[in-house]
């Protein structure tokens, strides 16, 4: 049973297997090298709030299913790819990527941990359009 107050601000569906695969091996993998690297924690925090306040709108969710698998995949490997551009015509630019970074996948992995507390419940491998219950 999904908690009312929080409606607006997560899908309309419970999340799904791939979901939680991904997010755990970014917790166990990724963040701790990305943590033990922080040079400027005001950098982290900056990044988290604003990740956790776009996260929380509700035009996110919306935008990602507009732009459509495609746009998705496109978005994925311009950030990517924009990311290694900077860090490698902008070497001293490497630990404020990695900062800013860090934040968002916090924010990120705060995110679907409170969307999985509120469903209670992990559905397929893959998220279909069809409303919780």
């Amino acid at each position: 049973m999904a908690l009312p107050d929080f409606e607006p601000h997560f899908p309309d569906r419970p999340p799904c297997w791939s979901e939680l695969l991904f997010c755990g091996v970014i917790g166990v993998t990724l963040l701790p090298n990305m943590i033990a690297t922080l040079s400027s924690l005001p950098m982290v925090v900056v990044a988290f709030v604003l990740t956790t306040v776009a996260l929380a709108s509700d035009g996110v969710e919306d935008w990602f299913h507009r732009i459509g698998m495609a746009g998705r995949f496109l978005l994925i490997a311009g950030v990517f790819m924009g990311v290694q551009l900077v860090a490698e015509l902008a070497p001293a630019g490497r630990p404020f990527l990695n900062d800013a970074a860090t934040g968002v996948l916090l924010a990120t992995l705060l995110y679907f941990i409170a969307f999985l507390a509120r469903e209670r419940t992990v559905s397929g491998w893959t998220a279909t359009q069809e409303p919780a219950e």
